[in-house]
């Protein structure tokens, strides 16, 4: 991805268990390993504890110093009638955020202030 030109990837991401880890530099580009994915978060007949355990994984995001908590939300899954606990997990994952005084921001911004405390 490097060599092709990419300023920034979210490839890195454990499958199995969860795994905050900071934004590293690959070459040129920068990573930014993804922490939250709906589909290994939140399961079917389970919205509870997938909100439990989204909620645990910011916080712990934030514990371990990380800047930035990367979170993916397929958008196809915003959809009411055909995945209602995932949307419901998307809104409320917002919501949390919000409540809780996270901000949200590009990456292409995630980059610029990464290399800004880089050079200082």
């Amino acid at each position: 991805m490097n060599d092709c030109g990419y300023k920034y990837d979210s490839t890195d991401f454990n499958k199995k268990k969860l795994e905050v880890k900071k934004p590293y530099k690959v070459g040129n580009m920068w990573e930014f390993p993804l922490h939250i994915m709906d589909g290994y978060i939140c399961f079917p007949g389970k919205l509870k504890q997938g909100l439990e355990n989204t909620f645990k994984a910011i916080k712990l995001a934030e514990s371990n110093g990380c800047p930035y908590c990367t979170i993916l939300f397929h958008d196809y899954q915003f959809d009411e009638k055909k995945y209602p606990e995932l949307k419901i997990w998307y809104e409320q994952t917002i919501k949390f955020c919000e409540d809780n005084g996270y901000s949200f921001i590009s990456y292409d911004d995630a980059i610029k202030e990464l290399e800004e405390n880089e050079n200082n």
